[in-house]
């Protein structure tokens, strides 16, 4: 999370605070869990691009993906209301 450039939006911060609140999960659970105002293709593309821009990692288990985050919630957090005070 080096970048300082980083733009997060206010939903892409509620599906990472979910991600971080489910811990390790599948794009099906995270949909699941999320607003049902978000569908599903919505609830993807935040996550793709929350793990392009280091927020969230995937992993691979028994062919299925998984994503979490990078790091700690509070630290993320932190680290944005750094980048914008």
């Amino acid at each position: 999370m080096a970048r300082h450039n980083v733009q997060i939006t206010d939903k892409e911060l509620e599906i990472l605070q979910l991600i971080n609140d489910l811990g390790p999960s599948t794009s099906e659970k995270v949909h699941e869990s999320a607003d049902p105002k978000f569908e599903y293709l919505y609830v993807m593309r935040c996550i793709h691009g929350l793990v392009e821009k280091g927020f969230l990692r995937r992993i691979i288990i028994n062919k299925k993906q998984l994503y979490m985050t990078s790091r700690n919630y509070n630290y993320i957090k932190s680290f944005l209301n750094n980048l914008n005070p």
